[in-house]
């Protein structure tokens, strides 16, 4: 998704499950190139694979407020 992309991203909000799918690659290229993100699960953090717990995330539905919270600790 990112690989050759031209276009500058800030940061990012990736919901953790997308049909079946995991977003855990889209956020190995974000992290490579220092964007930060979070995570959004209706399943709880503790749901994230290990070694992606230690990002920051946010349970859905959420508030402004805690998404705020969330990207202020993943920059």
């Amino acid at each position: 998704m990112l690989e050759g992309d031209k276009q500058h991203v800030d940061a990012a909000i990736l919901d953790v499950n997308l049909n079946g799918e995991k977003s855990y690659p889209v956020a190995d290229a974000l992290a490579s190139r220092r964007i930060a993100f979070v995570f959004a699960t209706g399943y709880g953090i503790d749901a994230l694979d290990v070694p992606y717990r230690q990002h920051p995330g946010v349970q859905m539905p959420f508030d402004h407020q805690a998404l705020f919270r969330a990207l202020t600790r993943s920059s």
